[in-house]
């Protein structure tokens, strides 16, 4: 059996507050990271807490990890290695140790890790970025007893400066899966690495629109969340709403291939951004208008869509022209009707659930 120990007992110190509380494709970064390292072929999971232990234990309702809060945290890493082996079923044969704060080290570091344990059966199996050596790291059951007798803010380097002959590196190529969250910066480019900022912008303002001060993150209502360090105004990076419209015409659906970014020169439902105050169906009607050139009414609602880590809720209705002359405006290249079965490639990944629903919906009952 192998086990999985995450730790994530820090105090986020150089961050100035809980960091794995920050969101992360929709999650907070403490799920999002366990998520998917439970996807890896690890059998029994303890997630170690510490400072903030009481923020981020429901962060991990669901999931099948044993929580263990380890109240001597201040004492170092030590502690929580101790901690999380000890929670693990005395049946492991291995166990993988895994920081909470780095999101990118991926259950396929994981797994690359497992297999390699059991084709060799050496007792410490860690991966190499670039050469340079990092975590998540394997210690087998003969090196338990050593782990158990650490002390102070230390990981388990030294077991494996102990044991030379007994370490297995598995290569991988990119630096990126090293990174940790320590400051802004990381934060950033993690979720740039992971999709969650597709067009490259900040995920946040960085001033006050009230009085202009520059912005600190601070904890609100159990979320970081960007805060005026002069007025105290919190700022919330609320989504964006889109309207799309299926367009039908002798069975054929109406695109347009996009004339900018993202997603230039593929094909998307014509449509937009809703306005602050514009009700929906006003501005599908205006969109369509001035994208297409037709005049439409609305006829029905295809359905809803979001999707983690990503800034827009899509609605799409189905809609039919009543008027006006199809004609593409700076916003798309081209305009044409496609058979359902015979679309060009398409711009967005929400495409797919949308002419599922679409298709559902024609169907005789």
């Amino acid at each position: 059996m192998i086990g999985l120990v995450v730790l994530a007992a820090g105090l986020s110190s150089r961050m100035g507050l809980p960091k794995l509380l920050l969101p992360v494709q929709g999650h907070s970064l403490l799920r999002f990271t366990v998520g998917r390292l439970l996807e890896s072929p690890v059998q029994a999971t303890a997630v170690v807490l510490g400072a903030h232990a009481d923020l981020l234990r429901d962060e991990l309702a669901d999931l099948p990890v044993t929580v263990v809060v380890n109240e001597r945290y201040a004492e170092g890493l030590s502690t929580s290695l101790r901690a999380g082996l000890a929670a693990l079923s005395p049946e492991v044969d291995a166990v993988v140790f895994a920081l909470a704060d780095q999101p990118l080290a991926s259950a396929e570091v994981v797994q690359a890790l497992v297999e390699r344990y059991g084709a060799t059966g050496r007792s410490i199996v860690y991966p190499t970025f670039g050469g340079q050596q990092g975590t998540p790291v394997l210690f087998a059951r003969p090196l338990f007893a050593e782990i158990q007798e650490l002390s102070g803010d230390v990981g388990a380097r030294q077991i494996i400066r102990r044991h030379p002959g007994a370490v297995l590196e598995v290569p991988f190529p990119s630096t990126e899966l090293l990174r940790d969250v320590d400051t802004w910066e990381d934060y950033e480019a993690v979720r740039r690495a992971l999709g969650d900022d597709p067009h490259d912008q900040a995920p946040s303002a960085h001033y006050c629109p009230r009085c202009g001060a520059a912005l600190a993150w601070k904890l609100v209502e159990r979320r970081p969340r960007p805060a005026c360090s002069r007025c105290g105004a919190v700022v919330y990076d609320d989504p964006k709403v889109a309207v799309v419209a299926l367009i039908e015409r002798d069975g054929r659906l109406l695109l347009a291939q996009r004339a900018h970014e993202p997603g230039k020169g593929r094909w998307s439902f014509p449509g937009g951004f809703v306005d602050r105050g514009e009700e929906l169906e006003t501005a599908l009607c205006r969109e369509i208008r001035e994208e297409t050139g037709l005049r439409v009414v609305i006829s029905g609602l295809v359905g809803v869509y979001s999707r983690a880590g990503h800034p827009v809720v899509l609605v799409a209705y189905l809609a039919r022209p009543v008027g006006g002359a199809l004609r593409p405006s700076h916003e798309a290249e081209r305009l044409a009707f496609f058979a359902p079965e015979a679309l060009p490639e398409m711009a967005f990944g929400s495409d797919a659930r949308l002419l599922a629903d679409w298709r559902c919906a024609r169907r005789p009952q």
